[in-house]
Order: C-alpha cells, then structure tokens, then sequence
C-alpha cells in the first residue's frame, strides 16, 4: 500500500476525534443519499397518481355514448357561426364591400361631419380563408343617429364587433368616435 494510505489508517487508529469526525461525514452523507432518494420517490410516485387520473377520465370519456350527438350539434353551431360571416373573394373587395355598407348607413342615418378611416384586411392568424377589416368612424354626435347607426350594426345578420366607442368634446359640439371590425370569409364554391 501506498505510504499516504498507511499513514491515514494508522492516523485514525490513534486519533478518536478523526474516527469521529470520518463515521459523522459518512453518516450526513448516508442520510442525504436516502432524503434524495425519498424525495425522487416522491416525486415519482405524485407523477404516476397524476397519469392514473388522467387514464381513468380518459376511460370515463370514452365510454360516454353522446360523442355523434355533440359532434353534430359542434357542426350545426359551427355553421351558424359560418353564416353570419361577410362573404368577399378578395380582401381588397372585403374592404370595398365593408366601406360601402358602412357609407350606406352613414347617409341612411345622416351622421354630419364623418370621418371614415379603413384599415387594410387582416388574416386571421387561425384560418386561412378569414379576413378582419377594421374601420373607424368619426362624426359629430347626436343622440338620435348614434343610436340609428348602432342600431344597424347590431341588427345586421353579418358579424361585426364594436371594439370601441368614445364620445369626447364640449357639451355644445361632442363627437364621436367608433371602432369596429367586419368578419369576412372566402365565399365556398363547389
């Protein structure tokens, strides 16, 4: 053996407080070793729970019988949804066709002094065949066509979102201002 490694043994022969101080660092590390693997035990066994629930309602679900019945009425919603789109066969006429509604409104309701202010059709991040156009409107505000022009907005059969709404201004002149967006999908051809 080494002459290093005889000295130590024979060291710790001799010297108490060094077996002492040896047997203590043994045994911190023994009982980490064992809260280690506790702890990876533990984990180990919160993972194995989780993945059982989760198996058991996944069993659960495949046995309901309801899932034609859903998927049909996820179609017929689905379609509904789809109906109330504007139909263009390019963004360009998207917008066009969005402008045009809105200055036919705009002159039925006689809304004085308007400012309309198109963006060009956003694609939906999500689908390819779905445009968003966004308009602001500007305009002097009276009670009475404000409400006419909300009016039409809200019972038009084509979907439209008011984001915002703002009435500013001095009480003998306020305006308004009106941010709304029109959904607009490719017409379907067969």
């Amino acid at each position: 053996m080494p002459q290093i490694l005889l000295q130590l043994i024979d060291e710790l022969r001799k010297n108490t407080r060094l077996r002492m101080g040896v047997w203590l660092i043994l045994s911190i590390l023994i009982v980490y070793t064992v809260l280690l693997l506790h702890d990876e035990q533990q984990k180990w066994q919160q993972e194995y729970q989780s993945v059982a629930t989760r198996l058991l309602q996944l069993q659960q679900l495949s046995q309901q019988t309801q899932w034609d019945e859903r998927t049909v009425q996820a179609k017929a919603i689905a379609d509904q949804l789809e109906a109330q789109l504007w139909k263009a066969e390019t963004q360009g006429l998207a917008q066009a066709n969005f402008q045009k509604w809105l200055n036919d409104i705009i002159n039925i309701t006689k809304i004085e002094n308007t400012n309309l202010q198109m963006e060009p059709a956003l694609q939906m991040t999500f689908s390819v065949q779905l445009w968003r156009v966004t308009a602001r409107l500007e305009g002097d505000f009276f009670a009475k066509q404000l409400d006419s022009l909300l009016l039409s907005i809200a019972s038009n059969p084509q979907l439209m979102v008011i984001e915002n709404l703002e009435i500013r201004g001095k009480a003998h002149k306020p305006k308004f201002s009106l941010l709304i967006h029109a959904y607009f999908q490719l017409p379907v051809t067969l």
